[in-house]
């Protein structure tokens, strides 16, 4: 696995496991206690972020099985990734992207548990294969930010689970 990817696949697994430390430390009635009835629960936050990377990670598999040509990395691409992890480090409440589906209303944390623990190997066998010669190409179609890089993806997966810490941190006691 290239250096830059492996830490930034190292940062994501230290949240991970943070996440997972976190959510593990609850009753399963807190695990599952919504603070208001439009929020989540701590479970159905763990089962969001397990289910954003299982998506992206599919997008990414699925454009690189495609035989599209994939461009270099632009002055556009650089400034629409830092504009969406900049969004990211702000407080506001974002509207789930369609892609990602419905949130269910009961969540079983240990089965997410395993679940994210299989995609998080998936990608890190992704990573580890991935060709060098097209870590500085678009290679993800973000629903809101556009066509960005591998490397911008593992930071906007990276920035994502910080957007949600302030949240986990309000639903442990």
């Amino acid at each position: 696995m290239q250096t830059a990817l492996q830490a930034k696949f190292d940062r994501l697994e230290q949240q991970r496991q943070a996440y997972t430390s976190q959510l593990n430390s609850l009753t399963p009635a807190q695990q599952a206690k919504k603070p208001a009835e439009d929020q989540w629960s701590a479970a159905q936050l763990y089962y969001h972020l397990w289910k954003v990377e299982q998506v992206v990670i599919q997008s990414i598999k699925d454009n690189m099985a495609s035989d599209r040509k994939r461009r270099p990395i632009s002055f556009n691409t650089r400034w629409r990734s830092f504009l969406l992890n900049m969004f990211l480090i702000l407080p506001t409440k974002l509207k789930v992207p369609k892609v990602i589906g419905e949130m269910p209303e009961t969540v079983n944390p240990m089965e997410v548990e395993k679940n994210w623990q299989d995609t998080r190997n998936t990608l890190q066998q992704f990573l580890t294969d991935f060709p060098a010669e097209l870590l500085d190409k678009e290679i993800f179609k973000h629903p809101r930010a556009g066509v960005i890089s591998l490397g911008q993806t593992l930071d906007f997966l990276i920035e994502h689970a910080n957007h949600h810490k302030r949240q986990m941190k309000s639903l442990l006691p």
